[in-house]
C-alpha cells in the first residue's frame, strides 16, 4: 500500500510538471485565484543575484499568496482594463533568470536579466493568461508554466420586460395603425368602425342589398 501511495504521489508530480518550462525539479506550486477574475498585476521578487525568486498575481483586487520566496527587491507589472497577457518569453539556467510578458495591447514588460536558455509560451489565437504554475527551491524559481483561457463570452441580453401600461399603449398604437392601413382604400369618410364583408370563398357576388335610414341615407 505504501508503495502504491508513493507511486501515485510521484505520478501526480510528474503530470503537474509536464507543462513546466525550465527545470522540473523542486517544489511544485499553482497560483489559485482565477475565480476572482482576470489578472490585473504581476509581482516578481528578486534574489541578491537578480534571479527570479518569487511570484505573486493580482486577480481583480485580490492578491494571491507569494510562491517561491519574498524579498525587499521586487517589481510589478500592472495591466490596464481590457489588457491581457497573450505571450511570454523567458530565460532559464539553474534558476529562472527572466520573464517577458507581452499583452494584446502590444505592451512588453521584462523581469530579470535575459541570460540562459530561451523559453517561450502562448495560448494560441484568442487566448490569454489565466494563471501560473511552476517549480521553486529555497534559492529561486526554477521552472514556470502557464494556464491559458479564452476571453469571457459576451453576456446574452436578457429579454426586455415591457410594463403593463407601456404594453397597453403599444397595443393601442398597433390597432390604430392597423385601422389606418385598412382605411387607405376607403372612398369618403375614413372615420368610424371598420368592416369587411367576408364570403368571397363561397363564390361570385349574385345580389346586393342596401338598408336605408329615415332620411334615405345608406344605413347598412
Amino acid at each position: 500500500m505504501l508503495l502504491l501511495l508513493t507511486l501515485a504521489v510521484l505520478a501526480g508530480a510528474t503530470c503537474r510538471a509536464q507543462n513546466i518550462l525550465g527545470n522540473k525539479v523542486g517544489s511544485y506550486f499553482y497560483i489559485h485565484g482565477e475565480e476572482q477574475g482576470e489578472i490585473k498585476a504581476i509581482r516578481i521578487f528578486y534574489s541578491l543575484l537578480r534571479r527570479l525568486k518569487g511570484i505573486q498575481l493580482q486577480f481583480q483586487n485580490h492578491w494571491s499568496n507569494v510562491y517561491g520566496g519574498h524579498s525587499t527587491s521586487y517589481e510589478e507589472f500592472h495591466l490596464k482594463d481590457g489588457e491581457h497577457v497573450i505571450k511570454v518569453h523567458g530565460n532559464v539556467g539553474i534558476c529562472l533568470n527572466s520573464l517577458t510578458f507581452i499583452t494584446n495591447k502590444g505592451t512588453e514588460f521584462t523581469f530579470g536579466k535575459k541570460v540562459g536558455q530561451s523559453i517561450e509560451a502562448s495560448g494560441g489565437p484568442d487566448q490569454h493568461l489565466q494563471t501560473v504554475n511552476g517549480m521553486y527551491s529555497l534559492l529561486c524559481l526554477r521552472g514556470i508554466g502557464f494556464k491559458w483561457t479564452r476571453g469571457p463570452e459576451k453576456p446574452q441580453r436578457e429579454p426586455t420586460t415591457i410594463p403593463d401600461r407601456a404594453m397597453l399603449l403599444l397595443l393601442t398604437l398597433a390597432v390604430l395603425a392597423g385601422a389606418t392601413c385598412r382605411a387607405q382604400n376607403i372612398l369618403g369618410n375614413t372615420i368610424g368602425s371598420y368592416f369587411y364583408i367576408h364570403g368571397e370563398e363561397q363564390g361570385e357576388i349574385k345580389a346586393i342589398r342596401i338598408f336605408y335610414s329615415l332620411l334615405r341615407r345608406l344605413k347598412g
